[in-house]
């Protein structure tokens, strides 16, 4: 199964959002890319709705999973991890995730090493001794919503060896604090943290575009 990175900002769904999925497979000078998956999933906003919502994207070569889980009164948090001693020169060898909760279990993944993601073109430490992270945001819910008060957010953050996810280190930071040193067996890192607002936007310009892309359902009167 293959992780795909991103988004890079939270979305704001007021009706109806449409996810347009075009995967290629890289071929050579002679082929030429392969379509690996192509097409529109259309997504439905369910008022109140706390759970995960899962859609499927069906095309012979491949499946694609979307899912999109409803967070109220967002607040985007984008992370960064700077190693401060330890082995500085290699990538960390373990997990890094983040959540709204102490459940790991409900977590986004945000690193995790693989030995055959280290090449030259795909690096896992960055300048500055940064961990090049699969995703950078994160999505938390404003948890007071008393007038003239700073608003109250608080994001999780799970670090956890390669060979043995038992051995974890959880740490949280509260809005509208933006850094903690933490550490974790031999590592000692930098995490920095950005708290922003999700703000309400107008439909596109082609959100008629989208619509005419998406495969109508076909209804049976009884």
């Amino acid at each position: 199964m293959l992780t795909l990175a991103g988004p890079s900002r939270g979305f704001v769904v007021s009706d109806t959002m449409f996810f347009e999925i075009n995967l290629k497979i890289k071929g050579d000078n002679i082929t030429g890319d392969r379509d690996f998956s192509k097409g529109v999933i259309e997504h439905y906003l369910v008022p109140f709705e706390s759970q995960p919502a899962t859609s499927l994207l069906h095309s012979w070569p491949s499946t694609v999973e979307l899912v999109c889980e409803p967070i109220p009164y967002p607040v985007a948090v984008t992370l960064d991890f700077k190693i401060l001693n330890g082995q500085l020169d290699l990538p960390f060898k373990g997990k890094i995730s983040a959540g709204t909760t102490e459940n790991t279990h409900n977590h986004i993944v945000l690193y995790e090493y693989d030995d055959s993601k280290a090449t030259d073109t795909h690096r896992l430490i960055g300048d500055g001794h940064l961990v090049v992270l699969t995703r950078k945001l994160v999505v938390v819910t404003r948890l007071n919503f008393v007038l003239d008060e700073e608003p109250e957010s608080m994001i999780y953050v799970c670090f956890c060896d390669k060979d043995d996810e038992d051995k974890q280190t959880l740490v949280m930071l509260q809005h509208p604090d933006e850094e903690m040193v933490c550490s974790h067996g031999s590592y000692k890192m930098h995490l920095k943290v950005v708290w922003r607002p999700i703000l309400k936007s107008p439909l596109h310009d082609n959100f008629e575009k989208r619509w005419r892309s998406v495969h109508m359902r076909s209804f049976m009167i009884p």
